[in-house]
């Protein structure tokens, strides 16, 4: 197991209780159990894969699903990486 220790300054050395550090084959999983919950009361079609999330409906439904997952990343305190975000727009007779 690695020790790791954050400091600002050489008197404030403290050790790191929490995460995984980068590259762990465990950090995924760990992961993905914090967010088990994040499709509960979602209606679209909700697909998720290790760190990526997509989401596909109908505007109305994605719309009440975006806000439930603002709700979600708030209590949970989690971010939101709008520069990683997409939308298309599907529509018959493209």
């Amino acid at each position: 197991m690695q020790k790791k220790e954050v400091a600002v300054n050489e008197e404030s050395r403290q050790p790191i209780t929490s995460g995984v550090s980068q590259g762990q084959t465990v950090g995924p999983t760990l992961f993905n159990t914090f967010i088990s919950d994040l499709d509960d009361g979602i209606e679209s079609t909700l697909s998720k894969f290790v760190d990526d999330t997509k989401m596909g409906g109908e505007v109305d439904i994605l719309q009440r699903d975006l806000d439930r997952l603002e709700q979600w990343v708030n209590k949970n305190s989690m971010k939101f990486k709008k520069n990683k975000s997409k939308v298309w727009h599907l529509r018959q007779n493209n």
